[in-house]
């Protein structure tokens, strides 16, 4: 569950990223890394899904202690909020 929450977060992130840029090449590329972090997001979402059809119960479990717990990866390394500050126009 922890994997498809990240993978949607990182997705936005990602996009969030490249409309912020004002340059086409780097706005580009971070579509094109937000493109790929929702075909991660898709896989795991899927996954999730059948995996509530076999275990509903735990899996809810796992998905309220997911989101209740979730930060987004990075959040422990030194500098990490200064980093994600955005200064946007």
């Amino acid at each position: 569950m922890y994997v498809s929450l990240q993978e949607l977060a990182t997705r936005v992130a990602h996009f969030n990223t490249a409309k912020a840029l004002d340059d086409t090449a780097g706005y580009e590329i971070m579509k094109r890394v937000a493109a790929d972090e929702n075909l991660h997001f898709l896989f795991y979402r899927d996954l999730s899904t059948a995996a509530m059809d076999v275990s509903p119960s735990e899996m809810v479990i796992a998905v309220e202690r997911v989101v209740k717990t979730f930060n987004m990866p990075g959040t422990g390394i030194s500098g990490y909020h200064e980093h994600t500050r955005c200064d946007c126009r």
